[in-house]
């Protein structure tokens, strides 16, 4: 698969499947953090809660 077909957004809400495995890796690296290591969100450097619409380090947004 090319750069520009995992960027191409296939449906109307502007999900690609980049933006998936970034969403992806982003939660996994979160819960990880936090279940391994028991650090806070705020340890980790995010807001205590994601707020809708929000957009966290490496482009996911919170829903």
């Amino acid at each position: 698969m090319t750069e520009e077909q995992a960027r191409r957004s296939l449906v109307a809400s502007r999900t690609t499947l980049l933006g998936l495995v970034k969403r992806a890796t982003f939660v996994e690296r979160v819960w990880f953090d936090k279940a391994v290591t028991c650090r806070s969100r705020t340890e980790l450097g995010l807001p205590a809660t994601a707020r809708p619409g929000r957009v966290a380090p490496g482009g996911a947004v919170a829903r």
